[in-house]
């Protein structure tokens, strides 16, 4: 997997492809490759910045997520921060890791679709066979060929293991870390893809004990 993109559509013909991590920058050369018909068309937006909320009545005009917890989305053409910009952001992330919705960093990852969840979410197609590697893809997964996949974990107290630290459990490796958020007490939670794991069981990471938690329902869009 190279980026995760939330797709909207804005106008009759027109879509808004949302990167929360990859640059659209460099994500419009790889994607132009793919295009098929001389009428469509791809560029990056100009500097946009999210309104978000978390747990709060969402305005007019906002995308809603659902999930245990409620989210929403809304976007402008700004370039000045909003300064509780950073705090939605960890609390977001937080939500993200909770309800196993994979995040990558800048420079993309390594990663199968089947290793994200992906198609938990419903986000990747198994019979539209129109896309690079579809046939593998529906191959390892009816085939029960994909032994990892996305974890969340809580850590004991310490340092946010970084991205690419392993996972271990019975002194064995299971896998590797893609990210982490801490919430307001202090506890860290890990975003993991390994394999062996199930909820409710423990493991290692960072050098310290880990729970494995069961993952809350999708955030898929409500309207």
């Amino acid at each position: 997997m190279i980026a995760l993109i939330l797709l909207l559509r804005s106008e009759e013909q027109s879509f808004e492809l949302l990167l929360p991590d990859h640059p659209a920058d460099s994500l419009v050369p790889q994607l132009s490759r793919f295009i098929l018909r001389s009428k469509a068309r791809l560029a990056a937006s100009a500097p946009t910045r999210f309104e978000a909320g978390i747990g709060t009545p969402p305005p007019a005009g906002a995308l809603r997520l659902g999930g245990e917890v409620e989210r929403w989305l809304r976007w402008q053409s700004l370039t000045a921060p909003a300064p509780e910009e950073r705090v939605i952001d960890a609390e977001w992330r937080l939500q993200d890791i909770l309800c196993g919705l994979p995040r990558l960093g800048p420079e993309g990852g390594t990663h199968t679709a089947h290793m994200l969840g992906l198609d938990r979410l419903g986000a990747i197609s198994l019979s539209k066979g129109c896309y690079p590697g579809q046939e593998i893809v529906a191959r390892t997964h009816y085939l029960g060929q994909s032994k990892r996949g996305l974890v969340c974990l809580r850590l004991e107290a310490g340092e946010p293991p970084q991205p690419g630290v392993g996972v271990y459990t019975a002194g064995a490796a299971a896998g590797e870390v893609l990210g982490s958020a801490v919430d307001s007490t202090g506890h860290h939670y890990v975003q993991a893809v390994a394999s062996g794991l199930q909820a409710g069981s423990h493991c290692e990471c960072a050098g310290r004990g880990a729970e494995v938690l069961e993952l809350s329902p999708a955030p898929l869009p409500l309207s």
